[in-house]
């Protein structure tokens, strides 16, 4: 009884074993499973560098023969093997070998980054075990150079674009500038020895501009002329308005003996410049190997290219606007010119009419009819509307050709404006219609020039006059920050809002029915800024239709570029000391 419980103990550890060398075995599988199908791959070495372990993607990413990699291989055979097959490079087997099992006899941890024959780039790292072995890992990052190296490629392109866009904008006339940043550029990217850009006249090519040329060919160049045809890549190009891109010079039926003997190119690609197939020129760019393109250099050209066009148009229509303003602007002096001499001419008879009709309306007021006076009045009105007129164009013709002087003085502005009211009283037609003036007590001296402001607010006081038929018309006058402001508000008509914006330019009116109702040349008002200007100051509108118009004029109370002597006393006194006593 005592054997058989025995024999039943030794039973069950034998079961119990027998689990425990399954478990461990189907651990083990397991194990060895998931290091065969590890990305990277690995091999293990013991203290005397032979390999006890590797995975077979070892196998696979370096490229290994069927049965060559076996455990117990040393790590110097298989240094020799890929040091004889090419994988480290040119340069001595037995110095490529020791180089790299001193490197593991440091024991220092230690990575690489080598690019195999075949173009796959692998990185290497190294690492001691505490036996004194080796655990190396082999993982392939082709594809995330490749990532890397478009990346950085997509980013010097883009760089180089912007900076041809700077360029063309910073230097919209001169082309030399834009045109060697492409060159520059283009050469850089696409690793080519040098390049020129080719400007079509219309029959030619000739010589535009060229980057890293030797001085032969630069003087070779410029001097060239060259008739598209198919003699050669920049003529081919410039016939055919394609890319032309040839491999080897010298297999060329039609190349350039020129580039071939000053500058020993071989590889040459030249791409057109066209806009809307219009051809403006060509880019070439050449190699001294043979060495092809690749189709995204190719596009990049392509691409610089279409940039020099757009250089090449803003050129031109840069130059077009310039003579058109420079034709613009002589026409607009023979306009000045002729409008003064014109109304100079106007004016000596004119003024003779409106001095011999007052002449006569004076001497013969108790003796012609009734009827006949009337018509003389209306003679003398239009007359002196007609005068006006004149002295409009005769301001506007002066303040264009810079002819206006300013002469300042002091003076006292409250008796200006009582002068420039009764000035404009006779054009006040209706007695539903009062002029007022606010004037702010106490005002200082004003140095500026009198005769200028006078015709400023007699110019915007007739304007409310004849657009406002019944309420009033007010003239104010303050001072605020070392300004004199003057306003003249009425309650007219009122300038819809659409029309504030042009009121102030030459010839405007509101609308033509204003024109046929109240008259005037839409001179009034240009004149008047232009004048306020020259004074230091500025205008501004405030206006409702149906509500009325303010204008507002703001003036230095001292004019800057006056040269005469202020008097003393209240001339003195400026706006800051008047706004101190109000306080």
């Amino acid at each position: 009884m005592h054997g058989k419980r025995k024999f039943l103990s030794l039973k069950k550890a034998e079961i119990k074993e027998r689990k425990r060398v399954e478990a461990l075995a189907e651990k083990y599988s397991l194990l060895e499973s998931t290091f065969d199908h590890l990305s990277p791959g690995i091999s293990v070495y013991d203290a005397d560098l032979r390999l006890v372990a590797f995975n077979q993607r070892y196998v696979e990413l370096l490229d290994y023969p069927p049965g060559f990699v076996r455990l117990g291989l040393l790590f110097e055979e298989i240094v020799r093997f890929n040091a004889e097959r090419g994988e480290f490079g040119p340069g001595d087997t037995d110095e490529l070998i020791r180089a790299r099992v001193d490197a593991l006899k440091l024991g220092k941890a230690h990575r690489i980054e080598r690019i195999r024959p075949n173009g796959t780039v692998l990185v290497v790292d190294r690492n001691p075990l505490p036996n004194g072995g080796w655990v190396s890992t082999h993982t392939d990052i082709t594809e995330l150079k490749r990532a890397q190296e478009a990346l950085q490629e997509a980013l010097e392109q883009q760089t180089a674009t912007s900076e041809i866009l700077r360029t063309i904008s910073s230097s919209p006339t001169d082309l030399a500038p834009v045109f060697n940043t492409i060159l520059a550029n283009a050469c850089r990217l696409c690793e080519a020895n040098l390049a020129a850009l080719w400007r079509y006249s219309g029959e030619v090519l000739v010589g535009g501009a060229h980057y890293n040329a030797s001085p032969e060919f630069a003087e070779f160049f410029m001097k060239a002329s060259l008739q598209p045809g198919p003699q050669g890549p920049a003529r081919k190009a410039a016939l055919e308005r394609r890319t032309v891109h040839v491999t080897d010079l010298l297999a060329e039926p039609g190349f350039s003996p020129a580039v071939l003997q000053l500058e020993r190119a071989r590889t040459v690609l030249a791409v057109p410049l066209l806009r809307e197939n219009v051809l403006l020129g060509v880019i070439t760019m050449w190699r001294r190997e043979v060495r092809p393109f690749t189709e995204q250099q190719i596009a990049l050209v392509q691409t610089f290219a279409d940039q020099a066009v757009i250089a090449i148009e803003n050129a031109r229509l840069f130059q077009e606007i310039e003579e058109k303003s420079r034709q613009i602007e002589i026409a607009s002096k023979h306009k000045s010119q002729f409008l003064a001499n014109m109304s100079h001419e106007l004016r000596t008879p004119l003024s003779a009419i409106i001095g011999f009709t007052e002449l006569v309306m004076t001497r013969s007021k108790d003796v012609l009819p009734g009827k006949q006076y009337a018509n003389l009045e209306r003679i003398l009105m239009n007359a002196q509307h007609l005068l006006s007129l004149i002295n409009e164009i005769l301001d506007l013709s002066k303040i264009e050709a810079g002819r206006i002087e300013i002469h300042p003085a002091a003076f006292a502005l409250e008796p200006l404006v009582d002068l420039c009211l009764r000035t404009v009283e006779p054009l006040v037609k209706s007695d539903r219609l009062r002029l007022i003036k606010e004037i702010e007590p106490n005002l200082p001296t004003l140095f500026t020039d009198e005769d200028r402001l006078k015709q400023i607010l007699i110019n915007l006081l007739s304007n409310a006059v004849k657009f406002t038929k019944e309420g009033a018309v007010t003239v104010t006058g303050r001072c605020q920050n070392r300004e004199i402001v003057l306003a003249v508000q009425d309650t007219g008509i009122g300038i819809p809002e659409q029309a504030l914006a042009q009121i102030f330019e030459e010839f405007h009116q509101v609308d033509s029915s204003s024109t046929r109702q109240y008259g005037g040349t839409g001179l009034g008002l240009a004149i008047t800024r232009h004048l306020t200007q020259l004074l230091g100051g500025d205008i501004t509108v405030q206006s409702r239709v149906g509500a009325g118009s303010t204008f507002t004029v703001r003036l230095p109370q001292h004019y800057a570029a006056g040269e005469a002597e202020e008097p003393a006393g209240r001339a003195t006194e400026g706006c800051e000391s008047q706004s101190k006593e109000r306080g």
